[in-house]
């Protein structure tokens, strides 16, 4: 060590061999000390030049404010950014990168899609188009999808200019701010929102869209930019995903011309901005879109819960779990849609008819026959899911055409009400957004009901209509608000099995077992809270009109 270090020793060499070795010691410890010190000279040197040019320009940029009569609060305020600004370390830009050109166009499309799949992913349509075309993501990252870093104080994009580009939020913090008038604001709006999958002015991607806010950034922000010219040519490249492509953007832009519309009536809802478009819930578009396309974005999501993987076993505990919820989906009952966070989710549309008569009385599903035999009873309105090929709007339309035939001429329709419910699926196991819609109606009880698919049993309280459906009975009655309350409430099994006593023994080619009656029993108009159950066992309170 101390030969090393170019130091003296009490012990000399006594030798040829000797002399040789301390002299080899000695080159190689100044060989290592020049090296330090020329390093550390290098380094101190460079740091040193650095600051001077910084001093340099900071300096220089003092004098242009002081040069500019900039008053002392401003300029200390500047100054300040300007310093932040230079401790902040910035990502590496893709056109910094030199030996990126080296890369064949093949490998550094792949190495785009890589590196910003994850990001994309966070926009559930992009998982849909990796699972229809593989192709189509990769030329979407490759031409159409650049990183940009945000310092703080840096805005992303001001009110009122036309907008070219959708932000994908990877990182950070940012705010966004609407002043009075802006397109809807009355007052100051401003919201902070953290980088999370949020997506900021998605309409850019679908209609030409001029920004209605500005958004600053607060903490350090990176972002996904997708520029929206390029997004529109890899769709109209990708005969596979241009079709699906184009529904769902219908169904956007629709909604978003809706919630313009009606901004200003009474009963509108919010205007459209940068960061929430009215109307826009994945799932729900997609449950307004044609059963074809709705079957690609559930197939596209059953990929994700494949009965090969662990989770799946766990999730279902069989394959025939798994193959269950497959004929679910084909069958058009449910749709499976995979959010930006990867989970699965299972959304089925319930619609219920809350048909009343002229005494204010509800009609009522009361009792089931399944086509084996077996029978349920239950209080709850008349209700259907979304069936395959059809639209929600249109499922009323059908339940009066089909399993309420009979009483299709006398009704008239009124207003609808949406409710919306989360729930864990008993059968599947899946988070579950139950959407659903009552359709008030009115009932003209001087049409004759009954015949050939309707019969009427007078049981020792109550008069219950039997109505045949594809093979199964289902036994309705005219109940008044509050005993319909009683009934469908958990708990209410008994006095329903009490009222409807030697209903299960009753089908529609027997005989009464008491005399038949057109009329419905008397009752009194009742109003108050009206509790409707739907066909997932939530209980949902609904004031009667």
């Amino acid at each position: 060590l101390q030969l090393l270090a170019a130091g003296s020793m009490d012990i000399g060499p006594t030798n040829s061999a000797e002399r040789i070795v301390a002299t080899c010691f000695l080159l190689l410890g100044w060989l290592l000390g020049s090296g330090v010190v020329a390093t550390l000279s290098t380094v101190l040197i460079e740091t040193q030049m650095s600051w001077h040019a910084r001093a340099q320009k900071l300096e220089q940029f003092s004098r242009f404010l002081q040069q500019n009569s900039v008053s002392h609060e401003l300029s200390v305020r500047v100054q300040n950014q300007v310093q932040a600004k230079l401790c902040c370390e910035k990502r590496v830009a893709e056109n910094t990168v030199p030996y990126l050109d080296l890369l064949s166009s093949k490998l550094r499309a792949e190495l785009k899609e890589h590196m910003y799949k994850p990001h994309l992913f966070r926009y559930p349509l992009f998982r849909v188009w990796s699972f229809a075309d593989k192709h189509s993501l990769r030329a979407l990252a490759n031409k159409a999808v650049r990183m940009e870093a945000f310092l703080p104080s840096e805005v992303i994009f001001d009110a009122g200019v036309e907008a070219e580009f959708a932000y994908l939020l990877c990182s950070g913090r940012v705010q966004y701010l609407r002043h009075p008038g802006n397109y809807g604001a009355a007052d100051d709006e401003t919201t902070t929102l953290d980088a999370d999958g949020q997506i900021l002015a998605e309409a850019t991607l679908w209609t030409q869209w001029t920004h209605v806010g500005s958004c600053e950034v607060m903490v350090y922000c990176e972002a996904l930019a997708v520029r929206a010219a390029a997004f529109v040519e890899v769709v109209v490249q990708h005969k596979r995903i241009k079709d699906l492509t184009s529904e769902y953007g219908r169904a956007l832009f629709n909604q978003v011309q809706t919630a313009m519309l009606q901004f200003n009536l009474p009963s509108g809802s919010d205007y459209p901005t940068d960061i929430s478009l009215p109307g826009s819930d994945f799932g729900e578009l997609v449950l307004s879109m044609d059963h074809v396309f709705r079957s690609i974005f559930s197939k596209a999501a059953l990929t994700g819960i494949a009965p090969s993987s662990s989770w799946a076993q766990r999730l279902f505990g069989s394959r025939k779990g798994f193959a269950e919820l497959e004929a679910e989906v084909n069958q058009g009952r449910c749709i499976l849609i995979q959010q930006g966070d990867g989970e699965v989710v299972r959304i089925t549309a319930v619609t219920m008819l809350h048909l009343e008569n002229e005494k204010g009385m509800l009609f009522a599903q009361v009792g089931r026959r399944s086509k084996d035999g077996e029978f349920t009873m239950e209080c709850k309105l008349p209700a259907s899911k979304l069936a395959e090929d059809e639209q929600a709007v249109n499922t009323i339309h059908r339940m009066l055409m089909e399993q309420l035939s009979p009483l299709a001429e006398g009704v008239t329709c009124g207003r609808t009400e949406h409710q919306v419910l989360w729930n864990v699926s008993d059968s599947f196991g899946l988070r579950t957004k139950y959407l659903k819609t009552c359709q008030f109606a009115q009932f003209d009880s001087s049409v004759q009901i009954l015949g050939d698919v309707c019969k009427l049993v007078q049981l020792p309280e109550k008069a219950v209509y039997i109505i045949t459906h594809r093979d199964e009975e289902v036994a309705y009655c005219w109940l008044d608000k509050r005993e319909f309350q009683r009934l469908s409430r958990p708990g209410g099994g008994q006095e329903l099995e009490r009222l409807f006593l030697g209903l299960e023994q009753c089908k529609l080619g027997s005989e009464p077992s008491r005399r038949e009656s057109t009329a419905a029993p008397e009752a009194p108009l009742l109003g108050g809270p009206l509790w409707i159950a739907g066909v997932s066992e939530e209980w949902l309170p609904i004031q009667s009109p």
